[in-house]
């Protein structure tokens, strides 16, 4: 018979912080406990025999998608034990995991070209406007004036040559992309962690930390880059801020794990 204990076990109490027991209906040679164990606490699992000379090898069976460590307190002095832990991981958790970081990155990936499609189109219409205004429009060069603008053309490039130039574009796709690699950071540790050591727990919580502080940095520096070229804020803010509402909530339940 098994009986599964939280935290402690007192023999002269035996009905004390007992959490679950099972005899498996009376069939002998083995028992079967189901109980969901909480990340980070500690158990006892007592067995007993029917008769008091009873050896025989000793086999637990866990099932879940966390790791756990058993240790042995006492072994009968005239019987052998061998404790072997089997974690095997549920076919749905490794479905949602998978499906989840699938998902995050092709949506991340279609984002990325849907916003590339969307400025083209809005920048190809503006192209069609100033041709058409240029059209439209006689322009007459002095050769004086011409001179003169040629002038200015060369100082110009002269002034900013050996500078680091990025315009608008260019620096808003070098943040979506560090944006996107720190989404699918967060998201891998993130798939990790659940894999290996179960839900709520703060392992990789630094490296999640640290990629959720650059994620906030770009963001920060997106919505600066759109005011300063007055383009108004970013499409996908809101977008942005659902995912980092999902960080602030797994950082959150890994800390309170902690404390």
């Amino acid at each position: 018979m098994g009986y599964l204990y939280d935290t402690s076990f007192d023999p002269s109490n035996p009905s004390a912080s007992l959490l679950i027991s099972s005899d498996n209906g009376g069939i002998r040679g083995g028992f079967r406990i189901n109980y969901v164990l909480s990340s980070g606490r500690q158990y006892i699992l007592v067995v007993t025999t029917s008769q008091a000379s009873l050896t025989g090898d000793f086999w637990i069976l866990a099932r879940g998608p966390a790791l756990a460590r058993l240790t042995s307190i006492a072994s009968p002095p005239t019987s052998k034990q061998y404790c072997f832990l089997f974690l095997l991981m549920d076919e749905t958790n490794i479905a949602s995991i998978v499906l989840g970081v699938v998902a995050g990155f092709y949506s991340t990936i279609f984002l990325l070209c849907l916003s590339d499609v969307v400025h083209l189109n809005k920048e190809m219409t503006k192209m069609k406007h100033e041709l058409e205004d240029l059209r439209n429009q006689s322009i007459i060069f002095n050769r004086s004036s011409f001179v003169d603008s040629s002038n200015k053309i060369l100082l110009t490039r002269t002034n900013i040559s050996g500078k680091l130039c990025l315009s608008y574009d260019e620096q808003r796709q070098i943040l979506e992309y560090i944006n996107f690699i720190c989404n699918m950071a967060i998201l891998l540790f993130g798939s990790y962690s659940i894999y290996v050591h179960g839900i709520g727990t703060h392992h990789g919580l630094a490296y999640r930390l640290f990629f959720f502080i650059c994620k906030l940095c770009t963001i920060i520096a997106s919505i600066w880059l759109n005011l300063h070229f007055k383009k108004g804020l970013p499409s996908d803010i809101f977008l942005y801020i659902w995912i980092d509402i999902n960080c602030v909530v797994s950082i959150y339940r890994s800390l309170r794990q902690i404390i």
